[in-house]
């Protein structure tokens, strides 16, 4: 061991192959007017028994590198509290929460996802919007539900499609409106179907410009009939079509009671 002391200052040099114990029972206070650079060869650990520990940088930055994991074990709560944050991860990132997770944002919340995204949840899910939302696809949309789905709105509910709309149902599709059920169709409206039932409890009005009906057979069963016509075209049938109309004409004559049917063609013009 080196000494030398001055009037000002006081240098202690130590060299030792064994290692260096520095122990007291009071305080401990290390000032450094410059800088400071501490090497450790094999390590380095540092546990504060009873109290707090508190690292201060009153100006510039806290660089922390490491070329392995950092780890950050606690019993307790892990606060993080910043004017700005963050966080760039260069590879994967995975986070595990063993309890429930609350994420509240005062301001604006914005997301970029720059590849595919899943999410796997199961369990209900409940969301609640107070704002307006505005959901823009700019690629293909699709949506599955194995299960029954329920979609409710309590007030309007407008849906516009500029292009293309298809529906397809497997199995029955039912439409129940308790109030007014309007349509209108700018163009062409066409339906095919196997077969066809309506049941009107109240009245059954329709206003058309030409109304035109194709049918091989019609039957109608009819109380009360009132009919305006101004004009009648009558033209007959061919003579193969005649000869199905009174083949028809004797099924109504033996088995379909109250079955009526004409061979005339009724062209109305008002």
């Amino acid at each position: 061991m080196t000494t030398s002391s001055t009037s000002t200052e006081t240098t202690t040099e130590t060299t030792t192959t064994d290692g260096l114990l520095i122990s007291t029972s009071g305080d401990l206070n290390v000032n450094v007017d410059g800088s400071a650079t501490y090497a450790y060869g094999d390590g380095h650990s540092t546990e504060v028994v009873n109290g707090h520990s508190t690292h201060t940088v009153s100006q510039g930055k806290y660089i922390v590198s490491t070329s392995d994991d950092i780890e950050v074990t606690t019993s307790s709560d892990f606060v993080l509290s910043s004017y700005d944050m963050t966080t760039t991860v260069a590879a994967n990132n995975t986070v595990t929460v063993l309890g429930d997770m609350v994420t509240t944002v005062e301001g604006a919340f914005t997301s970029y996802f720059k590849s595919s995204t899943s999410v796997n949840q199961f369990d209900a899910s409940i969301q609640i919007l107070h704002g307006d939302t505005t959901i823009l696809s700019l690629s293909g949309s699709f949506s599955m539900a194995i299960s029954a789905s329920v979609s409710l709105a309590l007030s309007a509910s407008v849906s516009v499609k500029v292009g293309i709309a298809a529906s397809i149902v497997g199995g029955r599709n039912i439409s129940v409106i308790k109030g007014i059920d309007c349509k209108y169709v700018a163009g062409k409206s066409v339906q095919f179907g196997a077969d066809s039932t309506k049941f009107i409890s109240g009245k059954d009005a329709k206003t058309s410009m030409y109304d035109l009906k194709t049918a091989y057979l019609e039957y109608k069963r009819v109380g009360l009939d009132f009919k305006d016509v101004y004009f009648v075209d009558k033209k007959s049938y061919t003579e193969s079509l005649e000869k199905d109309m009174e083949y028809v004409k004797s099924l109504t004559r033996t088995e379909l009671s109250g079955l009526s049917s004409t061979s005339v063609t009724l062209k109305s013009y008002i």
